[in-house]
């Protein structure tokens, strides 16, 4: 069945309808022509936001910090997020073999904290007389779907140094996270 809608002052908009629905439903159209699409429908993007920093840090503890920190509020409880880390770091001492990064996305949903990822050797000097920068270090993850998300899910970009050695973030470069929801 179809249902043509005039304009106010000009044109219209012819609409069909199955010939069953489950409940009533409520569309608004848009100014434009185009195609109509459900915004919760699988594989559509819901959202997508970004966090970045340039600020530059030195360490030797092999204790994870926080790098980037994201808090992101998902559109709906059962979607998927695709989360992409970038980070530019480096070895800061010439002198040692023992310059190693290590990162790792942690994520915090309903109060409980979950290693996404880690690289423990992310950047190796394997040398004593090298440092090495590098821009772009980082990795993604798609969460599995079968999550249920909180009102908030915290994501931290997190680094390390992994022996003991002295390593910097953002010396020449920044580092991001960007998480793009997708409905599930």
């Amino acid at each position: 069945m179809s249902i043509k809608l005039n304009g106010a002052t000009s044109g219209s908009v012819e609409l069909d309808v199955p010939d069953a629905i489950g409940s009533d439903l409520n569309i608004t159209i848009p100014g434009a022509a185009g195609t109509l699409d459900r915004l919760e429908r699988a594989g559509n993007i819901l959202k997508i936001d970004h966090a970045s920093s340039s600020v530059a840090a030195v360490t030797t503890s092999t204790s994870y910090a926080d790098n980037v920190t994201i808090a992101f509020s998902p559109v709906q409880s059962n979607s998927r997020l695709l989360i992409l880390c970038k980070g530019s770091f480096n070895t800061n001492d010439a002198s040692s073999t023992n310059d190693r990064v290590k990162i790792r996305l942690l994520q915090n949903n309903n109060g409980v904290d979950t290693v996404l990822w880690e690289s423990l050797e992310a950047l190796v000097s394997y040398t004593a007389a090298t440092e090495i920068h590098v821009q772009g270090i980082g990795s993604d993850f798609f969460t599995s779907g079968g999550d249920t998300w909180g009102n908030t899910v915290t994501l931290k970009f997190q680094w390390a140094s992994n022996l003991g050695g002295s390593v910097q973030k953002n010396n020449n470069g920044r580092s991001t996270i960007t998480v793009i929801e997708v409905a599930a």
